[in-house]
């Protein structure tokens, strides 16, 4: 069985696929609770899906720029602070790097993903929950209620041995297009939910002022 661990390094294309499976098998052991909450994991935007993957293949790259990150704003001299931007800066576009590779060995084009890998660096490195899910690999969105997440006990990972990176195969240039596309559409979805969340809340805001105003 795929456990949940396993779940965060896999494709977002096979995303919600693996999930339902997971859920299903949790439900059929008898793990209601289990299943709950697996249901509840969003399939991950490409950028995150990459530095999880980053995250298992090279921990000492994500450990990098958390711990520079965290020396920053530690603050010091004007020289002391300026050298710690500067490590951050350059560990930043360490794993940006490698994340690009991941995102290239799908058969994505890695340039279409490059602002929002940094920007979701950034984002991370900026919230200590964020930070721990990213360290485990476990990173499901950049929302920090989703990183404090209990996930259900199903053991300890399975040993990872690491294997030589395969060579994939070269993706066709229709393949390539499509799958640029999708990612659009993925992103524009993202947008439009984010968008009609904020809605709901204005609307929900101007309920109450109104019920304020009128009793």
């Amino acid at each position: 069985m795929v456990s949940v661990h396993d779940l965060f390094d896999v494709d977002p294309n096979d995303f919600v696929a693996t999930r339902d499976a997971l859920v299903k098998e949790l439900r059929a052991g008898g793990d209601k609770e289990g299943a709950a909450t697996v249901k509840k994991l969003r399939r991950p935007t490409v950028p995150v899906w990459a530095l999880n993957r980053v995250a298992r293949s090279h921990p000492d790259l994500v450990a990098a720029v958390l711990d520079a990150t965290e020396h920053a704003q530690q603050g010091g001299d004007r020289d002391a602070f300026r050298d710690a931007l500067a490590q951050r800066r350059a560990a930043i576009n360490d794993v940006a790097r490698a994340a690009r590779d991941v995102v290239a060995a799908s058969g994505r084009a890695p340039e279409s993903q490059e602002r929002e890998i940094e920007a979701a660096l950034n984002s991370i490195a900026a919230s200590p929950a964020l930070s721990d899910a990213l360290r485990r690999g476990e990173l499901t969105s950049l929302d920090a209620d989703d990183a404090d997440i209990t996930w259900p006990d199903l053991g300890p990972p399975p040993p990872r041995e690491k294997p030589a990176p395969p060579r994939p195969p070269k993706p066709s240039r229709e393949l390539v297009k499509a799958r640029q596309q999708l990612d659009r559409a993925r992103r524009d979805l993202d947008a439009a939910e984010a968008a009609y969340r904020r809605a709901q809340e204005d609307v929900r805001r101007a309920e109450e002022e109104v019920a304020r105003l009128e009793g």
